[in-house]
């Protein structure tokens, strides 16, 4: 009741070789010249019986893991100095596990093969032992099997052929018997190793990463020295001609797209097109919010800082050098306006691009670029500029690359964000500032006025109040459940952000993202602080923000906001009122609307997300637990209204950054953590054939 067991000789190979029907080699990826060790493990049975081929696949000395323990164990004879730390090719296929003539399937490190052994001349014992003598080269030992080292390294060997030739359809059930022994107590064993060795691969994958990432990261620092504010066009330029170098550098053929407010976008194309691939268009944007450097904790927001958390959990600043120094610190932060949203994402795939060029390897798509100078003024040129160029955004999906990943660290995906609806509210007072002594309880103060006129239009659980504004939003079961599997740690969001209760306008953060919120995003009324004087205000001002789903349409929302404030007896007017109008009308204001951008949303099992998912997945191949997080809806905006209506492309949402990145505030941050798993993740993304 002994299983064959047969050995493949150590073998040079050229990355990582798998075995064909026909006895030969296929080259599945990797870069020539590596070497390393094959041994074989082969379970023989007999005929309309299973067997498992095991093939301990071409550890490479090129990349540097370590073998693990596990192995080690198995292998009690001395390694040479060259097969002493064997290293994992971190680009080789994974785990396969095939039936003849059927696909198969990657793993790390081992493949393990399932054939149908089904009768004919080539499938008794004695055919089985004669293919065995052919394989092991007629080298063996009595007894169950050893490790020995042999000229070019270590081989696992046979039982005698003596023995195994004179196994015959009798022992069929021995045979049978000890494969299921094998199975049962060799392979949990083996499945352990696997793991270990998945481990060891994903941390030697990481280290690439890093190496390519801390080489990148002047540039990145180079970049976010530069301004970006929308309306400085000349920024906008200056940040467009470094891009556009960027890529060029690493193969692309890039180009300026101008609009009328000259803040060119930069469009790029990798050189090297595949005709049997598809095309992937990526959207970043490289504008960032306006910034007020008096509220930032360093001298200028253009001015990057790395800073560290000391033992009070305080953010102190240390030398830039530490980002390049061993061991790597992934929870360094650099603070810079745009250092998250969303100058990092394009320095990401820049360094995934040189990964890929390090590796030798080809993307498995076609790649597209678009960096869009106008994101956070809603995007007012992109229109145009799609249609004056359509033939230069012919792609078979659209990928964006922009907002936080999950709080819990996996991989990302979001099939669709929020609109936004834009609008300004200006409650009107007296014609010009007056003395509060004198006039205050006898002119309406129109500050106060605004205020509860906001008031009125949420309650205090914080659900908007305007008859109308939820119509169309219906959840299903189906849905809650999709939310709920986010797996969101809502205590976490609440301490991070630092509030004792959330709003109920959903049963959750998820859910609270598929309504259309109403917010205040700033109000001005007079002066404060040193410049505060004893005044009753001529006016008072509110910017509002209307975030939309794909069922509230932002102009609809606002025509409901105007109904409903005059209904609370304001009379509203085009402009500042004239004499006539105050003279007529108690309560004046103005509310004009801005601009408007529509939500979209993908369905999830859509191609372009399952794509997606087998990218991210592949990241962390042999790790319970870290599968992508997959979100219905984002509740931030970016312009895929504009780039779908005008494309018709299917689209996802991959976010990099981490969630506490304070973007479109002051102290603006990117964890360096994130710099390499979103560099990892866009990579994956480059590297996984899309197929519709």
């Amino acid at each position: 009741m002994v299983p064959r067991i047969v050995s493949r000789a150590l073998r040079g190979t050229s990355g990582i070789t798998s075995s064909r029907e026909d006895g030969g080699a296929s080259d599945c990826c990797g870069d020539s010249g590596s070497s390393g060790f094959a041994g074989s493990l082969r379970a023989g049975t007999g005929a309309g019986m299973w067997g498992w081929d095991l093939e301990l696949d071409s550890l490479s000395v090129v990349t540097g893991a370590a073998l693990p323990p596990f192995f080690k164990m198995l292998m009690p004879t001395q390694l040479s100095d060259t097969a002493r730390a064997p290293r994992i090719n971190s680009s080789a296929p994974l785990f396969k596990r095939r039936r003849a003539g059927a696909g198969s399937f990657e793993s790390i490190f081992t493949r393990i093969t399932s054939r149908r052994v089904d009768g004919g001349p080539d499938s008794g014992p004695a055919a089985l032992a004669e293919r065995a003598d052919r394989s092991a080269a007629g080298s063996g030992i009595v007894g169950t099997f050893a490790w020995a080292r042999q000229a070019k390294g270590v081989r696992l060997l046979q039982n005698r052929r003596r023995h195994l030739s004179s196994i015959s359809a009798k022992r069929t059930n021995e045979v049978y018997q000890g494969s299921l022994y094998m199975r049962a107590f060799l392979l949990p064993f083996l499945a352990l190793g696997v793991s270990m060795a998945a481990c060891a691969a994903e941390a030697q994958s990481q280290s690439a990463t890093i190496t390519a990432a801390q080489k990148n990261f002047p540039e990145l620092l180079e970049l976010l020295r530069m301004p970006n504010v929308a309306a400085e066009a000349a920024d906008m330029q200056r940040n467009a001609a470094f891009l556009a170098e960027c890529f060029r550098k690493r193969g692309f053929d890039a180009r300026l797209l101008d609009n009328a407010a000259h803040r060119p976008l930069v469009f790029a194309t990798f050189a090297k097109q595949r005709a049997d691939a598809r095309t992937v268009l990526f959207y970043i944007h490289f504008d960032g919010q306006p910034v007020t450097p008096a509220e930032w904790a360093q001298h200028s927001p253009f001015e990057p800082v790395v800073k560290a958390r000391d033992a009070g959990g305080k953010w102190t600043e240390v030398e830039t050098a530490r980002l390049t120094q061993q061991p790597f610190d992934p929870e360094l932060r650099i603070f810079a306006r745009s250092a998250s949203d969303d100058k990092a994402p394009i320095m990401m795939l820049l360094t995934a691009m040189d990964l890929l060029k390090a590796q030798r390897r080809t993307p498995a798509i076609n790649i597209k670029v678009l960096l869009d100078s106008e994101e956070e003024i809603s995007s007012p040129s992109l229109a145009e500029v799609v249609t004056t160029n359509r033939r230069l955004f012919d792609a078979d999906a659209l990928v964006v690359l922009d907002g936080p990943e999950h709080a819990s660290g996996r991989p990302t995906i979001v099939f669709g964000n929020r609109g936004i609806a834009q609008a300004v509210l200006t409650v009107f007072g007296p014609r010009a500032p007056l003395h509060s002594g004198h006039f205050g309880n006898y002119a309406p103060n129109p500050a106060m006025r605004l205020a509860s006129l906001l008031a009125s239009m949420k309650d205090d659980e914080g659900r908007v109040l305007v008859p109308g504004y939820y119509d169309g939003i219906h959840l299903t079961a189906a849905d809650r459940d999709v939310l709920n599997a986010t797996g969101d740690d809502e205590a976490a969001i609440r301490a991070r952000i630092g509030i004792a209760r959330a709003e109920a306008v959903g049963q959750s953060y998820q859910e609270a993202l598929q309504y259309p919120s109403l917010n205040v995003r700033g109000m001005a009324s007079a002066a404060v602080g040193s410049r505060v004087a004893s005044i009753v205000p001529s006016d008072a001002v509110a910017e509002l923000d209307m975030r939309t789903t794909p069922e509230a349409d932002g102009r609809r929302l606002f025509e409901l906001v105007k109904q409903h404030i005059q209904k609370q007896g304001y009379h509203l007017v085009d402009a500042p009122p004239t004499d006539d109008e105050r003279a007529r009308y108690d309560k004046l204001a103005m509310f004009k609307l801005g601009d408007v951008q529509a939500a979209e949303r993908m369905p999830m099992d859509a191609p372009v997300g399952r794509w997606a998912y087998t990218a991210l997945k592949s990241m962390h191949p042999a790790g319970a637990g870290t599968e992508p997080v997959r979100i219905r809806m984002m509740g931030g905006t970016v312009p895929t209204d504009v780039l779908v209506d005008a494309l018709k492309l299917p689209f996802v949402l991959v976010p990099t950054v981490n969630g506490d990145n304070n973007q479109h505030a002051r102290d603006e941050n990117l964890r360096i953590g994130n710099f390499i798993t979103g560099t990892d993740a866009i990579l994956a993304l480059m590297s996984t054939r899309y197929q519709p």
